[in-house]
């Protein structure tokens, strides 16, 4: 069954697999060895965004690739498909203005998200420390 949140559902779901990964190790990866990668400076709506992470992950839980059964590639493949029928000067405006309008609406939702977690949890999230706890 697929669940929303925060009004966002997923339109696919796959099976990709197991993972014999512990939490510890899952912890490591995405809160160590992935945020350079996937920070906000970082992000791209076509070539570096959540489906690039869902394909970083799945290879590091189940070791398996896209032409494997991982992660689907088309769903790596369109973002880029997206603007190569344009000429080079109208892809690069659509995706300067995808990426400014992606980036302000990460900002608002993570604030959002920091200012509903103090009320649910009473915690104030100014930042997380590498060890995932509240400061």
């Amino acid at each position: 069954e697929n669940q929303s949140m925060h009004g966002f559902a997923p339109s696919h779901v796959y099976e990709v697999g197991n993972t014999t990964k512990t939490q510890a190790e899952l912890d490591d990866f995405v809160f160590n060895q992935l945020p350079e990668k996937y920070c906000i400076s970082q992000y791209c709506s076509f070539t570096n965004n959540c489906h690039n992470f869902s394909n970083d992950l799945v290879e590091f839980l189940t070791g398996k690739t896209p032409q494997e059964g991982g992660f689907p590639q088309w769903c790596l493949d369109h973002g880029g498909q997206a603007l190569s029928n344009l000429p080079d000067a109208d892809a690069d405006t659509i995706r300067l203005a995808s990426n400014k309008i992606a980036k302000v609406m990460m900002v608002s939702f993570g604030k959002f998200n920091r200012e509903r977690m103090k009320i649910l949890e009473g915690k104030e999230w100014e930042s997380l420390d590498q060890g995932g706890e509240s400061k």
